[in-house]
């Protein structure tokens, strides 16, 4: 499981645009969350994906490139077994 955490602006129709692109590619989305930050202007996105190191890649590349995404970063969630 990868999860994408994703710096925004807050406007309207951005997550729209981010699961659209990410469905696009054929991604499923098992998991999102939305907040806007401290300053409003901004958005602070979390997804969590099935995907390998190149589809990661891939999509950081694409969502980088989407207007009003201001940064992206990607981390492996580790899931807890008990």
């Amino acid at each position: 499981m990868q999860i994408l955490d994703i710096l925004a602006g807050n406007e309207p129709g951005i997550i729209a645009r981010i699961v659209g692109l990410l469905g696009r590619r054929g991604l499923i989305i098992s998991n999102m969350s939305a907040k806007t930050c401290a300053n409003s202007k901004f958005a602070q996105i979390r997804v969590a994906v099935s995907a390998d190191a190149i589809q990661i890649e891939r999509i950081t590349r694409h969502l980088s490139n989407l207007i009003d995404v201001i940064e992206v970063k990607t981390h492996e969630h580790l899931s807890q077994t008990g």
